[in-house]
């Protein structure tokens, strides 16, 4: 294959990811930034063609050994997790992460794969978009983008009808379209393009004032999943929980600081039970 002037990769051998919505609008935003841009599935359901052949943007069959426009600028590839035999050497690899399995297969991954690789956490729930995946010291050439994509209702809509979540006004001003095109405006500039126009970069937000408070709340709630799992779901405190908005995450009106200071409540909670049992943080993967 004549290789283009950039190849990007999104890939994860666990399915359900969101890789081929991610290759879609990753495509289009390249051409809404002047870059001459093709897609490539190595997915027997060519799924990416539903996506991008509508918004008449180029696309080919790399299962099928068919090559690119010589033009193109920027290649998108979107593989399919059980896909073999893929004859490409992509600038860089972006593999979406969502949830525990794709996470442990990310690493496995990452280990086997050649040039940089950029981490993507895609459809994350709630608060847990704030936090960081942990990269083995092994992994030097992986990057993570942080903060993640948010699991967002506008995108699944969108995403059902294979439509761009910025194809209409109220989908592009949603909080997880907004996210969603700064971790590919991110995956454009570490392939060496300059953007027309960034859109401005979704700010941290602040820690709340009372640490205590996360504290509390983290405990609130790490009670009412053990209450929810061992009597009924959702329990009764798991409701308590959601009318005071603890349970809320991106939705609107969610404070994402205070969301972020519980979530690493939670995670201190985590650490000192599994260190009381005595496991170590390696053996829990």
């Amino acid at each position: 294959m004549t290789k283009p002037m950039k190849i990007v990769a999104l890939y994860n051998e666990k399915g359900g990811v969101g890789s081929t919505s991610l290759a879609a609008h990753l495509c289009w935003l390249a051409r809404e930034n002047g870059i001459r841009v093709a897609g490539i599935s190595f997915d027997p359901t060519t799924e990416l063609r539903g996506w991008i052949e509508p918004l008449g943007i180029s696309w080919f069959d790399g299962l099928r050994h068919q090559e690119p426009c010589e033009d193109a600028e920027l290649l998108v590839a979107d593989i399919h997790g059980q896909a073999r035999s893929i004859l490409l050497e992509p600038d860089l690899w972006v593999i979406p992460i969502e949830g525990r399995m794709s996470y442990e297969n990310a690493i496995d991954l990452s280990d086997r794969l050649s040039g940089p690789i950029l981490w993507l956490p895609n459809h994350i729930h709630g608060a847990s978009f704030f936090v960081r995946y942990e990269v083995p010291p092994s992994l030097r050439r992986v990057e993570q983008h942080f903060p993640g994509v948010p699991r967002s209702h506008a995108i699944a809509e969108a995403g059902a009808e294979r439509r761009l979540v910025w194809a209409t006004d109220e989908g592009a001003r949603s909080p997880g379209a907004r996210y969603l095109r700064s971790a590919l405006e991110t995956v454009l500039e570490r392939s060496g393009f300059a953007l027309k126009a960034p859109a401005p970069r979704t700010p941290m937000p602040h820690p709340i004032a009372d640490p205590a408070t996360a504290a509390r709340h983290a405990h609130a709630i790490a009670a009412a999943l053990l209450d929810a799992e061992l009597q009924s779901w959702p329990s009764p405190r798991m409701q308590g929980l959601a009318e005071e908005g603890l349970l809320d995450g991106m939705r609107d009106g969610a404070d994402p600081g205070r969301d972020r200071e519980i979530q690493r409540a939670l995670a201190d909670l985590a650490d000192a039970m599994w260190a009381r049992a005595g496991v170590s943080p390696r053996a829990r993967r």
